[in-house]
């Protein structure tokens, strides 16, 4: 998982204007991969950057837990 997010992020940090999201580490308060990140902790951020360059970046759901009651992004 932290390979998929590092490559999204690699991917979007040349089509967003840096100065305007944060980085993961600043996001999250400490240095990415130091610290296990929870799953809801990546989705925040990739929430965050979306709501930060909504005309770039969209989140679409795409099934359910086996729960049926938390969406994933």
């Amino acid at each position: 998982m932290r390979i998929a997010f590092v490559f999204f992020l690699a991917i979007f940090s040349t089509s967003i204007n840096a100065q305007l999201i944060k980085s993961p580490d600043e996001f999250l308060g400490y240095k990415l991969g130091s610290h296990y990140t929870e799953h809801y902790k990546v989705v925040d951020y990739f929430k965050t950057i979306a709501a930060s360059a909504s005309n770039k970046i969209h989140l679409q759901s795409y099934g359910k837990t086996n729960e049926g009651s938390r969406p994933q992004p």
